[in-house]
């Protein structure tokens, strides 16, 4: 409704003589009737119309983020009931088998586990670090908190940046790679597979991954742990290759 008015006022705002206080134009709706539109005598109506814009801007961002808050927290909340009804169900000796996912949800804190050789990179941060078939480090978050520090501070504007398909959670996954170098094929199948592999999207047949450099992908300010909004994104669309994960996973650091 903001973005109509603020159209007709840069349509018909010629026939308002300076400092009106209403401008009467025809109804973009109702034929032979015509729309009232309030004016700020001390204004232009171009700025006017600029400010009606840009308050529709504020309110499509806060639409999306409500809306990527209450997505989020929903799947928290499903992930958490599962997660109580399994530990429920285990014996206190095989809590190490759930320690994945407790560290996933949040639950338990990732085991510190830095190497020398990503400390300049990670800031010794214990991401996932698994290596592609052309040697490129790819990182994996652990949780919500850390694809944020992959994404927000680790990654670097050239490099790729890949997450699963069609709104399903899983971790941000980052490719470093070198100044002005573009991932082949190969490395983007790589890392598209642990993508996939370290979703909720894990041991499906086929599955999409959508990527974009990692400049393309920004966070707005009170979205949650873990969400982000990309742009300029393609999809691919992974088959599940057992020989191509066990190379990754073994090569994990």
């Amino acid at each position: 409704e903001l973005r109509r008015t603020a159209d007709l006022m840069l349509a018909y705002g010629h026939l308002a003589p300076r400092g009106a206080t209403e401008l009467m134009v025809p109804h973009p709706d109702e034929q032979a009737e015509q729309l009232r539109i309030a004016l700020d005598p001390a204004q232009s109506v171009h700025a006017q119309a600029e400010k009606l814009y840009k308050k529709a801007r504020k309110l499509t961002d806060a639409a999306a983020i409500s809306s990527a808050r209450l997505d989020e927290t929903r799947q928290q909340h499903a992930q958490l009931e599962a997660l109580a009804g399994k530990l429920d169900a285990t014996a206190d000796g095989d809590l190490a088998a759930l320690a994945d996912e407790l560290t996933a949800a949040g639950v338990l804190a990732a085991p510190r586990q830095e190497t020398t050789k990503d400390r300049k990179i990670t800031g010794g941060e214990n991401f996932r670090r698994f290596e592609s078939a052309e040697g490129y480090p790819i990182f994996v978050g652990r949780n919500n908190r850390q694809n944020d520090r992959l994404t927000t501070r680790v990654a670097r504007g050239n490099d790729l940046w890949l997450h699963v398909g069609q709104g399903q959670s899983g971790s941000h996954v980052v490719v470093r790679l070198p100044r002005g170098k573009t991932a082949s094929l190969e490395t983007m199948l790589d890392a598209a597979t642990l993508a996939v592999h370290f979703s909720r999207a894990r041991g499906n047949p086929n599955c999409e991954v959508i990527y974009t450099q990692a400049k393309h992908v920004r966070k707005p300010k009170g979205l949650p742990p873990g969400s982000v909004i990309p742009s300029r994104t393609r999809s691919i669309t992974v088959r599940h290759e057992a020989a191509r994960l066990t190379r990754l996973l073994d090569s994990a650091s």
